[in-house]
């Protein structure tokens, strides 16, 4: 047999466990888009592929106890990075899709509660309002696949020479008409559903960004023999399935290194997973002893409920916090690239930490499509060395470095007149912004980044040397989501450190100060919040 049938047989069989999936031969041949009788043939001549491997699927009750359905649920959330994946409509797909309809059934017969998609057009026919058109960047990306012209093999090449002879505006056309490409082969050949709500939102995410990648990079690859379109096409088909496996692998090592934030647990008595649940239990792992009376969660306001219920009311698509938390969970393979962690750690080692904050934080007021993303960088390294990180991390992300009156540093990506130049690089070809294009591509998949007002993004740096301001320690310590860290547990070192000015200050004196900081925090909000509501009018 062929090596490369082989080597296929050998990804399909480690994604399959990776993902959990009953790794049986008719399995195996499906993911590695061989025969059975392929697959049989290998197995019999490779020994050390077989094990593990079972001929057809053990009959019986896989699923016997409420803790083995419990613990199923809670694997597949590590796996997918979210809850949706244990809903009734993600459990009843094919094993192959990520379903699971043994674990549903067993679900049922054990009385077991499932998750229902929270977001915001369930809620609204449920509560009997007027259902609200429901954003998806990946719908509108599927809109703009579907109303692209066909490009035939000629005129393919054409645009192909126009690119040798440094045409950009050839390389655009051409990535824009050959995404369809992509399309085809993620839903034909990875057998993966375009699905715009399901749970596997960040993996197709994944595949269309490396699918541009791959389609620029086959560009110089072609050498003129054979079909161009025939050729690309290949490239995608070897390149989505590594793309695919190295995005699983990616999720089981994040899942080693650190708890998930979608770390699921239950209610006395409830047994549901929840990522309200998973989002409060992690927030309560932050706080170091020392401040213990500053942190308390209990307050009279109820400030989470009563924001989400404003925010429910406006009759304006927010940002729920589920998505906040699924964004911040998409964030850590961004910022670990070689290029910013390099930055971000001066090449000695430092600690840092990245928070979301402002309205993409637990108590912010996110306005679909209308936001920009803000984030917090705690890092213990010294003030030279900061700048030298700001300077670095500028030219990675082409942002515009400024200072605030209190002497912050400010990344500013994408503001005003640079949101162009910005998007014009994402659009483009080159390597060079592959960081800055996965970077922004994550933000705007969840409506975030997507205006010239509001911008991109806006990246705070603060040394832990330094004496953070009551806004600063409210965004760290009550509104702020973390995004991700240098190691493990970097953001309780740098938390502690950072806390430590607080010394002459009293636990009441300091809990009084970060409420005010709270207060002030929640009336902004609200205020932008009522100019975005007189603007929708005023258009209307």
């Amino acid at each position: 047999m062929p090596l490369s049938s082989i080597n296929r047989i050998r990804q399909a069989k480690e994604e399959l466990f990776l993902e959990d999936i009953p790794c049986t031969q008719r399995n195996l041949a499906l993911r590695a888009g061989v025969s059975v009788a392929t697959v049989s043939k290998i197995l019999a001549k490779n020994p050390d592929m077989a094990a593990e491997v079972i001929a057809l699927r053990p009959r019986g009750i896989i699923f016997a106890s409420i803790e083995a359905c419990k613990d199923a649920l809670s694997k597949r959330i590590r796996i997918y990075g979210n809850e949706i994946c244990n809903t009734i409509s993600a459990l009843r797909q094919p094993a192959l899709r990520g379903g699971n309809p043994s674990l549903l059934r067993a679900c049922r017969r054990l009385g077991i509660p499932l998750p229902v998609p929270k977001n915001d057009r369930v809620r609204r026919v449920l509560s009997g309002m007027t259902v609200l058109p429901e954003y998806s960047p990946l719908s509108r990306y599927l809109e703009q696949i579907t109303a692209t012209a066909a490009l035939m093999e000629q005129e393919a090449v054409q645009l192909w020479e126009r690119i040798q002879q440094g045409d950009k505006d050839a390389q655009d056309e051409l990535l824009t008409r050959t995404r369809p490409l992509v399309k085809f082969v993620i839903e034909n050949n990875l057998h993966e559903r375009m699905d715009p709500f399901g749970f596997k939102e960040e993996l197709l995410w994944h595949l269309i960004t490396e699918g541009d990648l791959i389609l620029a990079s086959s560009w110089p690859a072609w050498n003129r023999q054979g079909r161009f379109l025939w050729f690309l096409l290949r490239r995608l088909q070897d390149g989505l399935a590594s793309a695919r496996h190295d995005f699983f692998k990616q999720r089981q090592q994040q899942t080693r290194q650190e708890v998930s934030i979608s770390e699921p647990f239950t209610e006395e008595g409830s047994g549901n997973f929840t990522m309200e649940q998973s989002r409060t239990m992690s927030a309560h792992n932050i706080p170091p002893d020392e401040i213990l009376g500053i942190l308390t969660e209990n307050s009279t306001f109820g400030e989470e409920e009563l924001v989400a219920q404003r925010d429910a009311e406006s009759g304006i698509p927010m940002i729920s916090g589920y998505n906040k938390q699924e964004l911040a969970s998409s964030l850590p393979s961004i910022f670990t690239k070689l290029g910013l962690s390099r930055a971000l750690e001066s090449g000695l080692g430092n600690k840092w930490a990245v928070f979301m904050t402002g309205s993409l934080g637990r108590m912010g007021t996110a306005v679909t499509g209308n936001c920009s993303f803000k984030a917090l960088v705690l890092t213990d390294t010294t003030a030279s060395f900061l700048h030298q990180s700001i300077r670095t991390l500028a030219e990675e992300l082409s942002a515009v470095p400024s200072e605030t009156p209190s002497g912050q540093v400010i990344l500013v990506i994408g503001k005003d007149a640079e949101y162009d130049r910005v998007m014009k690089l994402i659009n483009g070809t080159d390597s060079k912004w592959n960081n800055l294009r996965h970077f922004v591509m994550s933000l705007q998949r969840f409506g975030t980044g997507l205006t010239q007002e509001e911008g991109i993004a806006n990246i705070v740096f603060v040394p832990v040397e330094c004496e953070a301001s009551d806004n600063i320690l409210f965004e760290l310590l009550k509104n702020g989501i973390l995004c991700a860290e240098s190691e493990a547990n970097a953001r309780l070192t740098l938390t502690r450190n950072i806390l430590q000015h607080l010394s002459n200050r009293s636990p009441e004196d300091a809990g009084r100060a970060l409420l005010d900081a709270q207060i002030s925090f929640l009336r902004d909000q609200r205020a932008h919040l009522e100019r975005i509501k007189r603007k929708k009018l005023n258009h209307k």
